[in-house]
C-alpha cells in the first residue's frame, strides 16, 4: 500500500529481485507443476511416503496418498491420490488424465482392481524455483546480502519446503550472530 516501515533488520522471504533491482537476473525463474487428484478405493502405496518416479519414460514425477489416521481428504472410505507432473506436456486435460491413469496402472498394478475417479487438477505456473546449483545446506552468513538485509527461500538451496524452512533458520541465525552483543535499537 506504499506505507514505509523503518527496520534495523529485514529478512526477505520472497523473490528478492522484485524488491532489490540490483539482484535482477540473478535468479533463474520458476518451474511449473501440474497436480492431479484422484480418489481410489485402494491405497497403492500402503504407508505414509511419497513415491518418486525417477524413470524418464514416465510423465508422473511422484505419487502420494494424502490420508492419515486422523483425517481422510477423499470421499468416505476412499483414498486421495496426489500426482505431480513436472515435465512440460502439450496434452489436453482429458489426454493428461488418461496418460496419468495409464501410468498409475503400470506403476501400481494393484490399482487395476480399483475404482478410481479424477477429482481435480491444478496447473501451478510458479511452483518451484529453477535452480542451477542444488545445495542441501549453506553457511548462515551466505544469507546476508548487505548490512541489515538477509535472504530466505528455497531458491537459495533446492526447491522444497524443507529448504525454505532451513534457509529461514539460517537467516535467523545470521541475524543473531550479527546482533550478538550489539543489542537492539529501542
Amino acid at each position: 500500500n506504499g506505507k514505509e516501515i523503518a527496520a534495523d533488520i529485514i529478512i526477505i522471504a520472497t523473490k528478492p529481485d522484485l524488491l532489490l533491482p540490483q539482484l535482477e537476473g540473478q535468479f533463474s525463474g520458476h518451474q511449473s507443476v501440474v497436480n492431479l487428484y484422484f480418489s481410489s478405493d485402494i491405497d497403492p502405496i500402503g504407508k505414509p511416503q511419497i513415491a518418486l518416479v525417477p524413470d524418464e519414460q514416465y510423465l508422473i514425477n511422484n505419487v502420494c496418498v494424502m490420508n492419515d489416521a486422523a483425517k481422510s481428504y477423499a470421499p468416505e472410505g476412499e483414498f486421495l491420490l496426489s500426482i505431480s507432473i513436472t515435465k512440460s506436456t502439450d496434452l489436453s486435460d482429458a489426454q493428461l488424465k488418461q496418460k496419468v491413469l495409464d501410468e498409475l496402472l503400470i506403476l501400481f498394478p494393484t490399482l487395476g482392481n480399483a475404482s478410481i475417479a479424477h477429482l481435480k487438477s491444478f496447473y501451478i505456473e510458479q511452483a518451484l524455483p529453477k535452480i542451477d546449483d542444488f545445495q542441501y545446506s549453506m553457511k548462515p552468513s551466505a544469507t546476508k546480502i548487505q548490512d541489515g538485509v538477509y535472504l530466505a527461500g528455497d531458491y537459495l538451496l533446492n526447491g522444497s519446503i524443507n529448504a525454505a524452512m532451513l534457509s529461514g533458520r539460517l537467516a535467523a541465525k545470521a541475524v543473531y550472530e550479527d546482533l550478538k552483543g550489539k543489542g537492539f535499537r529501542n
